[in-house]
């Protein structure tokens, strides 16, 4: 029976008076009619209702799939890219840089290379080896310290053919290494750039994918079974324990799409297990991800929905037809049961007042949240509960830090979503800010990209920690910035070379180098000939031409792991790394033979072609300060000027009375 709640006619009828048995009897046969047909739309309705439900669900499995296979493709790639970052950082560093010299094996310190590559080593788990392999091919250092490796022709493998076609960080194909047990390894490669550009050698760092295997572990007691693939369809990592054989799965359907780059998703046959498989591929380094999930898990969902629908069904019909059988009773059970009805349908007509009003308020408080959050730029707004699991997700900035790959979604704890380095460093920073507000810089190895996170606490009523407000913030572009102003403050504008209080900063650390370990070295200062006349006869702008023709020259003349700067105006000053005096001299007299015959600026005038005076003063193990040693080479230079110019002298550092050597080319 349908009743109108809002019909005044309907809701007098309990208080009307009965018009004969007749008049009832006609009533409950067209009750019963119309109950019946109830009976039959409801069915069908029923049936119908439960195909769609059931079609969403399954919907909402396979996503929940892909979303793990998009979990694991998340964790190689910070796994993989951190190692790659490391190799690309590697890869210009000065210390290192200096370390390997001119990438020849006879001028490689490998102690020292050992020094410098081992505390990375030790805060990167998985890396198994790092080492100095030469243009060749040969390795020249290795950490940890492993003497029969020393030497060995390293050209064949595929992380050194990759790195050498391709000039870049490279990450190789799987295969299993001779090395501390035979562990099944991948290489990553990068080249070793001097200050020209010019790559000297390639660093290698050697990953064990056995790291892998730890995290496909720990989702495996989740009920996800995860099977990470190389460029060649070779096993990397898979649940259970591992092998020392290098197995291919090229062939399976799903894996072949995923290394054509395509995600793929089906349900399959594994064993004797039904499993809902996704496929999906690992763009930047050409692996393959597959996630499976027991399809009686899966589907539990589904049978759950089947159950409860029916379920109702089955009550409703239950109910509907008691209504029936209703029917036949009294008149005045009759009038009860409608007057009962009526007193429902008025309340909940109310209830619906009510919901709608309800309603309206939520909705335009959502949306004036909403007005809010989208319009804070590369902002993403969230809130967890007091146990770290995500309530809500908004705002542009959750593109930028790629939310949907890394499988950020309502309901899911912080370490279902970020890896344990970066639950170690976040969790303790949420957890603070259920109580106190703060602000945390992080760099995301995932993205490449600098965040900003703010948390606000939002308690309960009571004031109990509830929930915590987090504002991420992409604020690489001010990283950047900052970067940019740094290089700005340690260089000259017009030559590109170290400024004054850059170089200064390279001396002191060179100088406390020798003092420690006893290095050598030399420093020369440089002064332009007659520069002032070039200035005032030809102009500033022939002069800056000269300054920066000069510092080319120079720069050219000296090694990859050598320091120039220019200290001002027509000053220039070099640090020579691992020279005596009479290297030192002979490296004099190239930059002498340099500024003489490749400087020449030609004017409308006349051929303006400088020459330049140069101070040598030889680094002292014993303890001569940076400033002495800057005085010492001052004191060469000037004597350099008065033998008459385009010449060098040297400091005699153990002389009574500070006194220099000197060789003068000519006179000018």
């Amino acid at each position: 029976m349908i009743i109108d709640a809002t019909n005044p006619d309907v809701l007098d009828a309990g208080r009307r008076p009965s018009d004969g048995t007749s008049r009832l009897g006609r009533s409950n046969r067209a009750a019963t009619i119309a109950i019946a047909l109830i009976l039959a739309l409801f069915t069908g309705l029923t049936f119908g209702i439960l195909r769609l439900a059931t079609d969403a669900v399954t919907r909402q499995v396979h996503d929940r799939v892909q979303t793990n296979a998009a979990v694991g493709v998340t964790y190689v790639e910070e796994a993989i890219g951190g190692i790659v970052d490391l190799a690309r950082a590697f890869s210009v560093d000065p210390e290192l840089l200096d370390a390997v010299g001119d990438g020849t094996p006879t001028d490689v310190d490998a102690a020292r290379v050992e020094t410098i590559f081992g505390p990375a080593a030790r805060r990167s788990p998985g890396i198994s080896l790092m080492a100095v392999i030469t243009l060749r091919g040969d390795s020249a250092a290795i950490s940890p310290r492993s003497p029969e490796l020393l030497g060995v022709d390293f050209s064949y493998r595929d992380w050194f053919r990759g790195v050498q076609a391709t000039d870049a960080v490279y990450v190789s194909e799987a295969y299993v290494s001779r090395f501390a047990g035979n562990p099944r390894v991948v290489g990553i490669a990068a080249p070793i750039r001097s200050s020209a550009g010019t790559t000297i050698a390639y660093v290698l760092i050697t990953y064990e994918v056995g790291e892998i295997d730890a995290f496909i572990d720990r989702f495996a007691n989740r009920g996800v079974s995860f099977t990470v693939t190389d460029q060649r369809g070779v096993v990397v990592g898979a649940p259970g324990p591992t092998t020392g054989e290098l197995v291919s799965l090229r062939g399976d359907p799903g894996v072949d799409a995923a290394l054509a780059g395509n995600e793929l998703q089906e349900d399959r046959v594994v064993g004797d297990e039904q499993v809902v498989t996704a496929h999906a591929p690992i763009p930047d380094l050409g692996w393959t991800v597959s996630a499976d999930v027991s399809a009686s898990t899966a589907y539990a969902a589904v049978r759950n929905l089947r159950t409860t629908v029916l379920a109702l069904a089955g009550v409703t019909m239950l109910g509907l037809g008691g209504a029936v059988a209703a029917i036949g009773r009294s008149g005045r059970g009759r009038r009860r049961a409608e007057a009962r009805a009526l007193d429902a349908a008025r309340e909940i007509a109310a209830d619906r007042t009510r919901l709608r009003v309800s309603l309206a308020e939520t909705q335009a408080a959502e949306a004036q949240y909403r007005t809010l959050t989208d319009h804070l730029p590369d902002t993403a707004v969230m809130v967890w509960d007091a146990e770290l699991r995500l309530e809500t997700v908004t705002g542009p900035g959750a593109k930028t830090w790629r939310y949907t790959e890394r499988g950020v979604m309502p309901g899911r704890l912080l370490e279902e979503i970020v890896d344990e380095e970066e639950s170690a460093k976040l969790r303790p920073f949420y957890e603070s800010g259920l109580v106190t507000p703060g602000t945390l810089e992080y760099f995301s190895v995932a993205t490449g990209l600098t965040f900003q996170f703010d948390v606000a606490p939002m308690p309960n009523t009571e004031g109990e920690p509830e929930r915590v407000l987090v504002m991420v913030r992409d604020i690489t572009e001010r990283k950047q910035l900052d970067l940019q102003l740094q290089h700005l403050a340690d260089h000259d504008a017009l030559t590109g070379l170290l400024n004054r209080r850059g170089f200064e900063a390279e001396l002191d650390r060179h100088v406390d180098n020798v003092a420690r370990h006893g290095a050598s070295g030399a420093l020369l200062l440089l002064d332009l000939d007659h520069f002032k006349q070039i200035n005032d006869i030809l102009g500033h702008s022939v002069g800056d031409e000269v300054i920066s023709s000069a510092a080319s020259a120079l720069r050219g003349r000296l090694r990859a792991s050598d320091v120039i700067g220019r200290l001002g105006g027509d000053e220039f000053a070099v640090i020579l790394h691992r020279v005596d005096r009479a290297q030192a001299e002979t490296v004099a007299h190239s930059l002498l033979d340099a500024v003489r015959n490749e400087v020449a600026i030609v004017t409308d005038n006349e051929v303006c072609q400088p020459t330049v005076s140069i101070g040598i003063a030889v680094f002292d193990p014993a303890g001569v300060t940076a400033k002495q040693t800057i005085i010492n080479a001052d004191l060469a230079m000037y004597r350099a000027k008065a033998a008459g110019r385009d010449g060098f002298a040297t400091h005699a550092e153990l002389d009574a009375v500070p006194s220099v050597r000197t060789h003068a080319v000519g006179a000018r």
